[in-house]
């Protein structure tokens, strides 16, 4: 479970580091804006470079109620009609008043805008709509995100007639919006004509309270140390107060005796009342997974479906030199887990991501929530050692998790890390302040005052360094008990439905560590 940066566009690697002249030689693609230059130096490790290109304006931050119940008539900023129509709307006592009748043929409409001081509003947390009203024929009801309404369209939640006074599920919504950025809700009369009062139109959480109690998984690399003392390695497993175990898979190389060892490894475990995942996963899968498929047709052939809880794929496709250049990278990515999907055929679907996905966008939709609307449950990269922290990058998994009923497990980090020193060099218009420059012909990144005939949008300066020490990503050289307090605190905490466990990394990492379990 590796750990990279946001966003990249080329990932090289530094001839050399420090001095004055250094340079650094550029392979793979090179983008035609280059804002921002990251260098990685970690101890004892050769340092990569990272590429990042000019971002847009950034999106406004939202809006996030902190409240139980949200009344979003009182946050109606706007109401204006569209569409070929005579209409119109009065906001008076706590209500919401539309007339609308068509001239046309075309749907026409109010949209009731929610959007504040250009924010939209996060409603992520809240798993149901509450409407209240009349009207004097049978209109559809909406909600718009960002996206959709940069379509200009929107997406039903329930259709009303008569007087109502209706509760209604937001999950199938959530599927086709983003619902940390509404920015509006329509009303759109079904036969052109309508006299709509709208007295409550309110978001609340409904339904399932805290988890209480999550389960502890450990990740196991060395498949042929299991298979070989199946009851070392489970007894270890059991003693480290072990739920769940997620195994690498063989080799496909690996003689059929192994693979044999290891399907029978699978049920012993599951024997034992632990539940077990077969582990599998690499890059190049998402542009080439027909053997990986392969693999896991194999291992489905082998084993006793009934003593298999589980496949966790954990994919990282990111890491492929241009992965963030590429339009359709993480189209093709959502495309590869479909195609497992539908191999493992009723097999509990387990995926690995890392928690920055709720910021990647592929087909208008938060990849990390098309993700989780394919699969069984995720398993999300947050190796941090401060409960805060994890809190934060884990926080809208397990919200999305809360309102589509998906298990989330989040990840805690046991082996040593190199100390990491971040170079961050931005672009600068003034020659005389420059640090570097980019030279493209030569492809290199070189570290001294630009040259008077480079161009000037390459030209760089050293922005800040950072220094990311290990102890804030991985629990090496701390206790058991260390660990175990840290996600009893993260549990308290994190009080969602949807929090299924702790996966810790790994097995091995964890047993090294000073001290019992408690």
């Amino acid at each position: 479970m590796r750990r990279v940066a946001l966003t990249f566009a080329v990932v090289v690697y530094a001839s050399s580091a420090g001095a004055s002249t250094a340079s650094v030689n550029i392979t793979g693609t090179l983008p035609v804006d280059v804002q921002e230059i990251e260098i990685i130096y970690p101890d004892g490790k050769l340092p990569t470079v990272t590429l990042k290109t000019r971002h847009a304006s950034p999106m406004a931050v939202p809006v996030r109620p902190a409240a139980a119940t949200v009344d979003l008539l009182k946050m109606v900023t706007k109401v204006t009609a569209f569409g070929e129509c005579e209409a119109g709307s009065e906001q008076k006592l706590g209500a919401v008043v539309l007339d609308t009748t068509s001239r046309g043929k075309d749907l026409c409409g109010h949209v009731l805008m929610l959007r504040r001081a250009d924010a939209p509003q996060d409603l992520l947390s809240y798993n149901t709509l509450h409407l209240r009203g009349e009207t004097t024929e049978p209109v559809l009801i909406s909600l718009i995100d960002e996206a959709s309404d940069r379509r200009e369209s929107a997406v039903p939640v329930i259709r009303v007639n008569g007087r109502f006074n209706l509760r209604v599920s937001l999950r199938p919504s959530a599927r086709r919006l983003d619902m940390r950025r509404v920015v509006a809700a329509s009303v759109i009369p079904e036969t052109g004509r309508a006299h709509v009062i709208l007295q409550n139109l309110t978001v609340e959480h409904v339904g399932a309270g805290r988890r209480t109690a999550t389960k502890r998984g450990y990740w196991v690399w060395k498949y042929r140390e299991a298979v070989k003392d199946p009851d070392a390695m489970l007894g270890t497993c059991l003693r480290l107060g072990c739920h769940r175990i997620l195994v690498q898979m063989p080799d496909m190389n690996d003689p059929e005796s192994l693979w044999k060892a290891y399907a029978s490894f699978l049920k012993t475990a599951h024997g034992r009342h632990i539940e077990v995942f077969a582990l599998e996963g690499y890059p190049e899968a998402v542009d080439a997974p027909g053997p990986l498929i392969a693999k896991i047709q194999r291992l489905l052939t082998m084993v006793d479906r009934k003593s298999l809880d589980g496949v966790q794929l954990d994919l990282e496709p990111y890491l492929l030199p241009g992965w963030a250049m590429d339009k359709g990278a993480y189209s093709r990515y959502l495309d590869t887990v479909d195609a497992i999907k539908a191999v493992l055929s009723g097999t509990r679907f387990s995926i690995v991501m890392p928690f920055w996905f709720t910021s990647q966008v592929a087909r208008d939709r938060p990849v990390a929530f098309s993700v989780m609307d394919r699969v069984d449950e995720v398993a999300v990269m947050t190796y941090r050692t401060d409960v805060a922290e994890l809190q934060t990058i884990a926080e809208d998994h397990l919200r999305y998790g809360d309102l589509a009923g998906v298990p989330v497990w989040l990840a805690i980090e046991t082996r040593s890390l190199p100390v990491e020193r971040h170079v961050i060099l931005e672009q600068t218009s003034r020659r005389d302040l420059g640090d570097a420059f980019l030279d493209r012909p030569n492809r290199q990144v070189i570290f001294r005052t630009p040259p008077a005939e480079s161009n000037s949008s390459d030209w760089f300066r050293v922005h800040h360094r950072v220094t990311v020490l290990p102890e804030r990503l991985t629990f090496a050289g701390q206790s058991k008990t260390a660990v175990l307090k840290f996600w009893d605190d993260a549990v308290a905490a994190m009080p969602h439905i949807s929090l299924a466990g702790v996966l810790i990394h790994d097995l091995e990492g964890f047993r090294a560590l000073a001290g019992r379990t408690p």
